[in-house]
């Protein structure tokens, strides 16, 4: 049996890697659902967000640094630290917390929480349009 906290490394290090759209195939279940404080349900939405965070961040990128991880049962918690600039100079530093809830090695539930304000003050006319 797959131990459910690396699983979830995994995923992190695939969207890391190839993105958020790549991380969801390979390691979501088929009634995967990812919803983020602030925004809502984003499952459908990853392949935009993605698209708007290529286009906006400067050539360092978006560094993900996950510092904890918790299971018990079917869930792993995660705390992360994100960094990155924007091409217009913005700082983007912010903590998370994210829930996943697991079956059978597959991730069907994301839960994602972070400084709301922050995120929108550095992001949130670029995310208007989701």
């Amino acid at each position: 049996m797959t131990n459910d906290i690396d699983v979830i490394r995994s995923f992190f290090d695939v969207m890391q890697t190839e993105g958020f759209e790549a991380a969801i195939a390979k390691f979501g279940a088929k009634d995967f659902t990812w919803w983020a404080a602030g925004l809502g349900e984003i499952q459908d939405k990853v392949g935009r967000i993605g698209q708007i965070m290529a286009e906006n961040l400067d050539q360092d990128g978006l560094r993900l640094d996950r510092n904890t991880f918790t299971g018990s049962d079917n869930r792993v918690a995660v705390e992360a630290e994100c960094f990155a600039t924007l091409k217009d100079g913005k700082k983007y530093n912010n903590k998370y917390v994210f829930i996943f809830y697991l079956e059978d090695s597959k991730i069907r539930v994301m839960k994602e929480y972070n400084d709301t304000a922050h995120a929108h003050a550095v992001w949130g006319q670029l995310f208007d349009s989701l």
